[in-house]
């Protein structure tokens, strides 16, 4: 972690091994110091393995979020009535005003999972997703953002949409860019 203090982004994609003390607190000093931090979970098997669940899923994510005041929440989220191909597969079509969401009509998340923020939410789902572990409809954030000192943490819950050819759907490969 020694080498990022003179990189501009750092990129964590749903780690497997929980984040010791020491670690935090140097990508802490690095965003702090103007440094990004890109946070990216996602409760598929296929990203965690034995080894995320063996870790309690989030527990590896939230050990670096929560120094950031997010969390990323257990379960995945589905709708029943607006979704593709299967309930999983949820439509975002609510944001805030942000750079990051600028010219966003819709996105397309595959079995993602929301986020807990003391910061700025910037995407949220509609009001008839569910999430697998409350069972129960609400909006829930996808996308959020927090300032810190000089830097700039922002979380998302799915990591499929960062892949061909799930980039490509609906305003997925304009949030990439």
């Amino acid at each position: 972690l020694e080498s990022i203090k003179d990189k501009s982004c750092l990129i964590v994609a749903s780690p497997t091994e929980v984040y010791k003390n020491e670690e935090c607190k140097i990508i802490k000093e690095f965003v702090e110091d103007g440094g990004v931090l890109l946070l990216f979970f996602d409760p598929s098997w296929e990203y965690i393995g034995n080894q995320g669940l063996s870790q309690a899923i989030i527990a590896p994510i939230n050990s670096l979020a929560t120094n950031f005041g997010m969390s990323f929440a257990k379960g995945y989220l589905y709708n029943e009535e607006e979704y593709y191909g299967i309930y999983r597969n949820i439509y975002v079509k609510n944001y805030t005003e942000n750079s990051l969401t600028k010219n966003i009509k819709s996105l397309l998340f595959f079995t993602a999972t929301h986020i807990y923020s003391m910061g700025k939410g910037l995407a949220w789902t509609s009001n008839t997703t569910y999430s697998s572990m409350a069972e129960k409809t609400e909006t829930y954030a996808l996308i959020t953002m927090t300032k810190v000192k000089n830097g700039t943490v922002t979380a998302l819950g799915d990591v499929t949409f960062l892949n061909e050819p799930y980039c490509y759907s609906e305003d997925n490969f304009e949030l990439l860019q």
